[in-house]
């Protein structure tokens, strides 16, 4: 299967959190423990270091290029990158595109491991990248230039996901600068592709039901998202954490939380990830939280012995965000639920843990429910939890 968008795809063949090992093709094996690549030690070193010197050089230039445009940002720069830099990634793409063997060298580069191509080359002492404990100084110059979103960086990032331990490494990447992409989004509202540019990355990212599961656990998935609305809950008016939500704000018409939402709704489809969440209340919790933000979103007053001729639109943004937010969440979280304590369930559940963590969750519902009717009518405050 091959997901196909305007940048490219990701073949889920070979990888093991898309389907049973069983079914994969001969050409797709999935990862191994001992990676070999069929290359003579003189042309794989050759091509690494070359690799790895072309990605560094892409990675820095880039990064100080987007640094000293950025007031150029809502002025469309992302289109007039410079052509020696989309001929590198030209370079780097085709390298990518050639086969399995080159860019398992390409991603070696970025992950700064020659040992990912052939373990016989990896220097004694140098920890394996795909152990997590390898720092990953290049992938994050490479990622903090994507952040911008710009085609080429983005089709470069598909082209390197057919790797799965690339893969993996990435995915970590990806969340810490997750922020990072919601600024751009943020930045550059009017262009509708930039968002659909994230969400090609992101799908292909938390498709995988495993690797979703071990980012939420190591990587804090989940509160990276709900730290992410309420970020741009405060960019409708600056620092506005006490302000109700204006539905009639840019950050809410335009719909720009969508990649967020979107990556919910792809992360809560996975039944693994609803028990993950349910059994950790603090993570129910950071989600209350963010609900009880949007709370009066959408104020009504009455008007008597006027006749209303037109019909205020503005009640299109929090019906939207009601429906994304909360609405196809919970009915996830149900479905999720449902089928785990059914009589085939995906995942084995320790009931009685199941249900004194949903006891906990129902009481800290009550409690903000209570906390919130107990507010002023003139509006909602944001409350610590």
């Amino acid at each position: 299967l091959m997901y196909r968008s305007v940048a490219g795809g990701c073949c889920d063949c070979g990888d093991p959190g898309a389907w049973k090992s069983s079914g994969f093709c001969c050409d797709h094996k999935g990862p191994t423990e001992a990676f070999q690549l069929p290359l003579p030690e003189a042309e794989l070193r050759a091509a690494y270091v070359t690799a790895h010197a072309l990605v560094k050089h892409l990675a820095n230039a880039l990064t100080g290029y987007y640094e000293r445009a950025k007031e150029e940002l809502k002025e469309g720069f992302q289109s007039r990158m410079p052509e020696g830099y989309k001929a590198l990634l030209e370079l780097v793409q085709k390298m990518c595109v050639g086969g399995d063997v080159y860019r398992r060298i390409v991603c070696s580069a970025v992950l700064e491991d020659i040992g990912m191509a052939n373990s016989a080359y990896r220097p004694e002492g140098v920890a394996d990248a795909r152990e997590g404990k390898h720092e990953l100084v290049l992938l994050e110059a490479l990622v903090r230039a994507g952040t911008h979103l710009s085609t080429e960086m983005s089709t470069l990032f598909l082209q390197m996901l057919f790797d799965f331990d690339f893969k993996r490494e990435f995915t970590r990447v990806f969340i810490r600068m997750y922020k990072d992409f919601m600024v751009t989004i943020l930045l550059l509202q009017e262009q509708k592709e930039i968002p659909t540019r994230m969400v090609d990355i992101s799908v292909q990212l938390f498709s995988n039901s495993v690797l979703t599961v071990t980012m939420i656990r190591e990587e804090k998935l989940l509160s990276t998202l709900f730290t992410n609305v309420l970020a741009l809950c405060n960019a409708q008016a600056g620092d506005a954490s006490e302000m109700t939500v204006s539905c009639e704000h840019a950050v809410w018409t335009k719909r720009t939380y969508w990649p967020i939402t979107n990556d919910l709704v792809n992360i809560l489809s996975h039944r693994a990830v609803v028990i993950e969440f349910l059994m950790d209340p603090q993570l129910v919790l950071e989600w209350l939280v963010v609900i009880q933000r949007f709370q009066a979103m959408d104020t009504h007053s009455r008007q008597q012995d006027v006749h209303i001729e037109v019909e205020n639109r503005q009640w299109t943004s929090p019906f939207f965000i009601e429906l994304e937010l909360v609405m196809e969440q919970l009915g996830l979280l149900e479905t999720g639920l449902m089928h785990n304590m059914g009589p085939d369930p995906e995942v084995l559940v320790d009931s009685q843990a199941l249900i004194g963590s949903m006891q906990q969750i129902l009481g800290m519902g009550i409690q903000h429910l209570d906390a919130w009717l107990r507010l002023p009518a003139a509006g909602i405050q944001h409350l610590d939890a």
